[in-house]
């Protein structure tokens, strides 16, 4: 049996596979090779696997050089379009929707389509820590390999997040705290990955520093991340409070809140929203770099909200 864990998007994986392996009848490398794809083979060979899942634009140019007639390319995207939505639903909303198989999923998709007048206008709605379709393509998104490595090595997870912050500009050795010559474990366990990820085309390496090959990197908002995902708020929240302390926030070098409200179920569909776009805009903040001579620091921004039950503790 296939471990979804470390592979969760098989079901796409097996779709791409049986493309190639009916339209091309050759190898995963041979095809690369032969279509000139813009992503190189170590991309799509993870692909297949159903370690990482294509962008819908990545997913057109597979299929556009397998078939060059419209109805065919049409009718092989929609089923490809059916295989990656089913692949981003989580089991738990699968089972709330009720969808026994990806075949349900027309079904309800024409359910759910909403409907406008000629003259009516919405407005774009922001999905809080997803990646914009513009941007899929200068994004890492990490894969079960990355995240068995953070599991073991969840420090390697702070070193990237501070250097896409960086990007362009390289993290030099210096500011990592990396001595070749006498390299703690820890060091030499960056030292080799940093091998790993330059051989991966993911990182550039000079004599001084290193930085990222594209200036965003992404956690798959899947089951198989959550636990990772909880293992940063809480490393967050154990950072940033000690430094919160009533002389920081005096001199506006920090920001602390807890507020309570009683809302509607509109209400908090309202603020997740206004959370979301303050998210969005803060993780937008361009990075002055070397631009700006003035001194810089990293701050993390930890937002939670959520519902919370007020009750006199039981006894015990």
């Amino acid at each position: 049996m296939e471990d979804i864990t470390k592979n969760p998007y098989l079901e796409m994986g097996k779709l791409l596979k049986s493309w190639r392996q009916n339209q091309f009848s050759a190898s995963a490398v041979k095809l690369c090779d032969t279509a000139g794809f813009s992503f190189p083979y170590r991309v799509y060979s993870a692909f297949e696997r159903g370690e990482q899942l294509p962008s819908t634009d990545t997913l057109f140019e597979i299929a556009s050089y397998y078939w060059k007639e419209t109805t065919e390319l049409n009718k092989n995207m929609g089923i490809a379009l059916k295989t990656w939505t089913w692949a981003q639903l989580s089991n738990s909303l699968k089972n709330r929707l009720k969808l026994q198989s990806i075949e349900n999923l027309p079904s309800l998709l024409a359910q759910l389509t909403p409907t406008y007048d000629a003259e009516e206008t919405t407005e774009t709605e922001i999905d809080s820590n997803s990646i914009p379709p513009a941007e899929f393509d200068n994004t890492w998104v990490y894969s079960a390999s990355e995240r068995n490595l953070f599991v073991k090595n969840p420090w390697l997870l702070d070193i990237l997040v501070r250097m896409a912050a960086t990007f362009p500009d390289e993290l030099s050795f210096v500011e990592l705290g990396i001595d070749k010559w006498l390299a703690s474990d820890a060091q030499k366990t960056l030292l080799a990955q940093i091998q790993t990820w330059v051989k991966e085309e993911r990182m550039v390496e000079s004599k001084t520093g290193i930085r990222l090959t594209l200036p965003h990197i992404h956690i798959p908002k899947t089951e198989a991340w959550d636990d990772l995902r909880k293992h940063i708020v809480q490393t967050g929240v154990e950072v940033l409070l000690p430094q919160i302390t009533p002389e920081s926030v005096k001199k506006k070098n920090s920001h602390r809140t807890n507020y309570t409200r009683v809302l509607t179920e509109e209400q908090k569909k309202d603020w997740v929203k206004k959370l979301a776009k303050m998210e969005m805009d803060y993780a937008h903040t361009p990075y002055l770099g070397k631009k700006d001579p003035t001194p810089k620091k990293p701050y993390m921004m930890l937002v939670l909200f959520a519902s919370r039950e007020m009750k006199l503790p039981r006894k015990k």
